[in-house]
């Protein structure tokens, strides 16, 4: 009569009128266990609170397959950029390269442990430095010479490719053969 209705009574003791415990209830009553929900869309986004020192236990919902919980689109931007990259020095790299880095590594870790005792060896140092570096300029020389006669032959072979390509399109023309046939 002059009292809370049914509905009202049950949503202020935290039970739908279904007879479901909310969130709501599991806030008042104290307890780190939440009961059944009605929308499991929720689930994906939450943790259950299963242990007495309150660690996060994740749900048991299904995760999707073929992602990484890391992976996203700038990741992997990143990484094919950085593939890119490295392929480009696996290209680029070559074994004059690798004298010069060895050179310049290698007389820093002498100058820095070495102790000089007379003025020569500053002398010897310096000089074996400098017919290093002339060992590397000698490679790096070869090298280009090796890769512009490389580069030659490869653009003569495309030449007497697409010759060969225009005197069988010229010919095939002639004799009104297409070049390709279609699978129809």
């Amino acid at each position: 009569m002059g009292g809370a209705n049914h509905e009202e009574h049950h949503l202020v003791a935290g039970v739908d009128t279904d007879g479901h415990q909310g969130e709501d209830a599991t806030l008042f009553e104290g307890s780190r266990r939440r009961g059944p929900r009605d929308n499991q869309g929720d689930a994906e986004n939450e943790h259950e609170l299963d242990s007495s020192d309150g660690a996060s236990v994740s749900s048991a919902r299904p995760q999707k397959k073929g992602k990484l919980w890391f992976h996203n689109s700038h990741m992997k931007r990143r990484m094919k950029k950085a593939a890119k990259a490295r392929q480009e020095l696996y290209d680029t790299f070559r074994f004059s390269d690798a004298w010069l880095l060895g050179t310049i590594v290698f007389f820093s870790l002498l100058g820095n442990t070495y102790k000089i005792k007379e003025q020569y060896e500053i002398y010897i140092g310096v000089c074996m430095f400098l017919l290093s570096y002339l060992v590397y300029v000698v490679i790096k020389t070869m090298e280009n010479r090796k890769l512009k006669k490389q580069k030659e032959e490869d653009r003569r072979r495309k030449a007497l490719e697409e010759q060969f390509e225009n005197e069988e399109a010229a010919t095939s023309a002639r004799e009104g053969t297409p070049l390709q046939e279609s699978p129809e």
